[in-house]
């Protein structure tokens, strides 16, 4: 590919942060480089509107829900220049209108503000938000977010729930299940991290988390973040 390179990690795909300059500063920039697999070609994105602050360790799902096409949804994340964690407000950005951002409305009460969550596109038009860190803890409570409406819950779970955890992976298995793996959490004194190597699915049906047996040796705990 030619162009720019692709943004370093605790970026998502589009929008994403830029490479920081090489001062050993971490840097967290709004700005937005697509790519063109024709040419093979990155390129600095043009948009309009009001684009989302400078963030990394947010999440992005596409969707396209509420008419105008396909979306960008972005949630979360953490400010290095403000040296604080994003409000709990969602930004999506409208392709097919030019590129333009916007401020979605949401009603219920919104997960706290984070980073390094993960958020899962599911069937029948849901969004799974789930761990995450902010400044003193990491989270374990998933939050659905419906489309349509871009409406927030917070279901209770049954099963063993995994431990709270940050910068995990999470893959949707098959519209309803999701895998949970890996991660980090702060130490009991907020010295040190804990890596994950656990693995984890949850029903979004049910909302019953289960511990599926795995073979072989498994990854030694990872987990992605600052």
């Amino acid at each position: 590919p030619k162009g720019p390179p692709p943004a370093p990690a605790g970026s998502t795909a589009v929008p994403s942060t830029d490479r920081p300059k090489r001062t050993g500063r971490l840097q967290s920039l709004s700005s937005m480089l697509s790519f063109d697999p024709e040419f093979g070609v990155w390129y600095e994105a043009v948009d309009r509107g009001h684009r989302p602050s400078g963030r990394l360790g947010h999440s992005a799902v596409t969707h396209d829900f509420n008419g105008g096409g396909a979306k960008l949804l972005v949630f979360g994340g953490f400010s290095h220049g403000a040296r604080r964690f994003v409000e709990p407000e969602l930004h999506e950005l409208l392709p097919s209108a030019d590129w333009a951002w916007r401020r979605p409305i949401s009603s219920g009460r919104p997960p706290p503000g984070c980073a390094y969550h993960t958020a899962t596109r599911l069937s029948r038009g849901r969004v799974l938000v789930f761990g995450g860190n902010d400044a003193e803890r990491s989270f374990a409570q998933p939050h659905v977010l419906e489309l349509s409406s871009m409406q927030w819950s917070h279901p209770s779970t049954t099963g063993e729930a995994p431990a709270p955890r940050t910068g995990h992976a999470a893959v949707g298995l098959d519209g309803t299940r999701v895998l949970v793996y890996g991660g980090w959490d702060y130490t009991a004194h907020g010295d040190g991290f804990d890596f994950r190597d656990d693995v984890a699915i949850l029903d979004t049906d049910a909302w019953a988390w289960t511990r599926p047996d795995v073979a072989g040796g498994a990854p030694a705990g990872r987990g992605g973040g600052p």
